[in-house]
This record gives structure tokens, C-alpha cells and sequence, in this order.
């Protein structure tokens, strides 16, 4: 079974990858199938494999050898430990959900580093649901809700601000108690700390490390 939920994971996180790259370029999700982004070369079946196709053909295009998206592995493997982790409950069922919401935008994050506020306001409201399905509001949880309406107040009047990290804060401080919430930050400032480190960046995507942080607090609970 466990194998059976990490194949559907993969399955889920490369159609993500594929929702992503196909509203970039203002396509159907559905339509046509797919093909190499670069020399337009549609794939056989066995090259649509979740994980094995990108290993076995080494991150490169078959046909031009184009390097593929790494993101394209990162939602897959991503994608499957999310649904790993998943038993029937109604409290687990609402965490993956929320773990593919939150692969969906980091994918966004990593390609444009520009976030729709609309994928935000309904990432923040299905967390604000996930935790009150789980306790009752506290004071805390109102707070950090009173802090993100002001931020979607600030976003309209001044509508060149980008506060989408400060949203994302939200999401996570709505969802998690402090302590496990400061603990997420520290695990994805230090990932994101290394990524600049390795790449020699002055700046990075924070939402896939972020994700990566979420995974590894869903799992260590």
C-alpha cells in the first residue's frame, strides 16, 4: 500500500509540474500531449514515468537533449513522499492536500518567483480550515489572521509591494503552533542558506525550501 501511495504521489506531482508549465504558457492542462518544451518532440509513454524517465535519461530531452526542468524531479519525489505519509483521516488527508498545494506553488516560485494572489488566498484559507479542523481558533490563530487581512489590505492599495514570503509566513503560523513554526523557518532559512551558499546567489526562491520544511515537519510529527 505504502508503495502504491508514493506511485499516485508521483503521478499527482508531475501533473502539478504540468499544470505549472502549461499556465505559463497559457495552454490546456489537458490538451495536447505532452512534449519536449524545446523541439516540440511528443514523448512515448515510457518517457512519462514519474521519477525513472528524468534518472534514466538524465535530466535531458531524448530527442535534443535539452536539459529538463529540475522541478520536473523535485515535484515528482516531492509529490510521493507527500502522499507516503497519508493514512485515512480527515486531519491527514487535509495536510497532503495542503503538501501538493504548496509543490504547485513552489514550482511557481522556483520558475517566475512571481506568486498569483489568488493561489495564495486559497493556500492561506485551506490552512486556516486545516487548523481549525484540527483545534479550536486561539488568540494566536485570530492574530496571525488579522496580520494577513492587513497584508491583502496593503497588497491592493499598493499593488507593486510583493509580500507573497509574508503570505506564506502566515499560512505556516495559521497551521503550526510558534514553536513548530519557528522550527520550519530554521529549517527552510537554513536550506535556502545553503542553496545561495552552493549556487553563489544573492537571492532565492524561499517556497520550495519552504515545502522541502513542511514535508520534514509532517513526517517528523
Amino acid at each position: 500500500m505504502i508503495i502504491v501511495q508514493f506511485c499516485i504521489g508521483t503521478v499527482i506531482g508531475s501533473f502539478l509540474q504540468v499544470v505549472n508549465q502549461r499556465q505559463l504558457a497559457h495552454q490546456s492542462w489537458i490538451t495536447p500531449r505532452s512534449r519536449c518544451d524545446q523541439c516540440r518532440e511528443p514523448l512515448k509513454w515510457y518517457e512519462l514515468v514519474p521519477i525513472i524517465s528524468y534518472l534514466s535519461l538524465r535530466g535531458r530531452c531524448r530527442y535534443c537533449r535539452v536539459s529538463i526542468p529540475h522541478t520536473t524531479l523535485f515535484s515528482e519525489l516531492f509529490g510521493g513522499l507527500c502522499l507516503l505519509q497519508w493514512t485515512p483521516t480527515g486531519p491527514s488527508t487535509l495536510q497532503s492536500l495542503l503538501g501538493l498545494g504548496l509543490i504547485l506553488l513552489a514550482n511557481r516560485d522556483q520558475t517566475t518567483t512571481n506568486l498569483s494572489q489568488l493561489w495564495l488566498i486559497a493556500a492561506f484559507v485551506f490552512a486556516l480550515i486545516t487548523r481549525v479542523f484540527f483545534t479550536p481558533p486561539t488568540l494566536w490563530t485570530l492574530l496571525v489572521v488579522f496580520v494577513w487581512a492587513a497584508l491583502q489590505i496593503v497588497t491592493i492599495e499598493f499593488p507593486g509591494v510583493g509580500l507573497a514570503d509574508l503570505d506564506v509566513a502566515c499560512l505556516v503560523l495559521v497551521l503550526f503552533s510558534p514553536i513548530t513554526a519557528t522550527w520550519l523557518f530554521l529549517i527552510a532559512s537554513i536550506s535556502a542558506l545553503l542553496s545561495c551558499l552552493t549556487h553563489q546567489r544573492n537571492g532565492v526562491p524561499f517556497l520550495p525550501h519552504l515545502t522541502v520544511a513542511y514535508l520534514l515537519i509532517l513526517y517528523i510529527n
